[in-house]
């Protein structure tokens, strides 16, 4: 639902830079997601010298060339997202890490399936412009497993 939204918001000339945990809000009794807060959010191709997102979230281009590319910066956001959902912490906290122990951090992976793995290490790929696109995330085989509806999943719990 999210990667729909991001798409749907850029198709409308929005880049909501600030993709995270905390700006997702999950209807409990439907399971439909909202993404909230919009305060760092640009048109998109605005260049920009200041970037307002967290930094766990931020791509490596962003320090390294002070560079923000709407749908790959926004892929790697939602790269970290994932991991964050699947593994319960983020790969990253610094900007060191980021730009340095790329490699470190994938291999604390094993446990996920090779579907979210390969869906993860893709959009978080250090070059730019081998990242996923929205396309390729919607299209990858992580997405199109099943899971349990969301009714199932709030009466399991």
């Amino acid at each position: 639902q999210i990667v729909i939204t991001v798409k749907y918001c850029m198709k409308n000339d929005v880049v909501h830079k600030d993709i995270k945990m905390e700006n997702i809000v999950i209807d409990m009794e439907t399971g439909k997601t909202i993404l909230i807060d919009f305060g760092a959010a640009t048109s998109r191709n605005i260049k920009t010298k200041e970037i307002q997102g967290t930094v766990g979230y931020v791509p490596p281009e962003w320090f390294l060339y002070e560079m923000y590319l709407d749908e790959p910066g926004t892929v790697w956001s939602l790269g970290i997202l994932l991991y964050g959902m699947l593994k319960g912490t983020l790969p990253f906290s610094t900007e060191y890490e980021i730009c340095t122990q790329r490699i470190e951090k994938m291999a604390q992976m094993q446990d996920l399936t090779s579907d979210a793995q390969h869906l993860i290490e893709n959009c978080l790929e250090f070059d730019f412009s081998s990242r996923f696109s929205f396309e390729e995330i919607l299209k990858s085989n992580w997405m199109k497993e099943s899971t349990l509806s969301w009714n199932q999943l709030i009466s399991n719990s």
